[in-house]
């Protein structure tokens, strides 16, 4: 966002996912000139037109908003409602269905909506993250969004929390099995030590000083466009992945 010459306005709810996101950015832009406005949001809120009001009085050419999906989509709301087509960052609460479920009745407000996450697929392929995704839907079906795109085709959301929280199911197993016991302390240095392959083929775990569901390495940005995302093209990794198919 930088290096785009965005004048950002950031806001983060005062939920525990809002703080903590804030106290990342608050490390993350400290000492740049590009931030214009913090501003709070109560997680509660259903309208923020105040709040978005005031970032663009600020001067703000791009919000970065932190806060769950009901919040983002409030945001997008009190934006595009009054006209203002500010490009608009989220974290991977960007990708919540419930933003698009929100929005369906002006899915125009959607498109450019970007988001960070972690990549679905690695450096291995695309092959073992399919298969997941195969496993995953012959076990309990698609993940429906509950919209459709402008050409009618319903909208499918990929499984990548599913695939995560398989991931960490088999490493806290490999942990138990590694400390020879099923809770406590020797449990929890063994989740730093152990690694196991991912279902996309990455290396899962941890060790003692990131202890980050995704490294650094393997976040990518997406944006949206049709009700559907894809990587960035003006990210060296987003750019580098696949788009994974959404639509049925």
């Amino acid at each position: 966002m930088i290096p785009k010459g965005l004048k950002i306005a950031l806001l983060a709810d005062d939920s525990g996912y809002g703080q903590e996101g804030k106290k990342a950015l608050d490390g993350a832009f400290q000492g740049q000139d590009s931030v214009v406005a913090w501003i709070d949001l109560p997680a509660t809120a259903t309208d923020v037109a105040p709040q978005i009001l005031r970032a663009k009085r600020a001067g703000a050419t791009a919000l970065l908003v932190w806060a769950q999906a009901p919040l983002i989509s409030a945001t997008i709301t009190a934006a595009r409602s009054r006209g203002w087509e500010v490009p608009i960052y989220a974290p991977p609460a960007g990708a919540d269905p419930l933003i698009r479920q929100e929005l369906s009745g002006s899915p125009d407000w959607v498109d450019g909506l970007t988001f960070a996450s972690g990549r679905m697929t690695s450096e291995v392929g695309t092959s073992p993250f399919f298969t997941f995704v195969q496993m995953f839907e012959a076990a309990y079906g698609p993940q429906r969004v509950g919209v459709r795109t402008a050409e009618g085709r319903e909208v499918i959301q990929p499984p990548e929390y599913a695939m995560y929280s398989f991931d960490f199911v088999r490493l806290l197993a490999s942990a138990m099995e590694a400390a020879g016991a099923v809770r406590g302390e020797a449990v929890i240095r063994a989740l730093n030590r152990v690694t196991i392959a991912g279902a996309n083929g990455d290396e899962r775990g941890f060790n003692l000083v990131n202890h980050e569901g995704v490294i650094d390495d393997d976040v990518y940005f997406a944006r949206f466009r049709d009700m559907t995302f894809a990587p960035v093209e003006d990210d060296l990794l987003s750019a580098s992945l696949p788009n994974v198919e959404q639509t049925r």
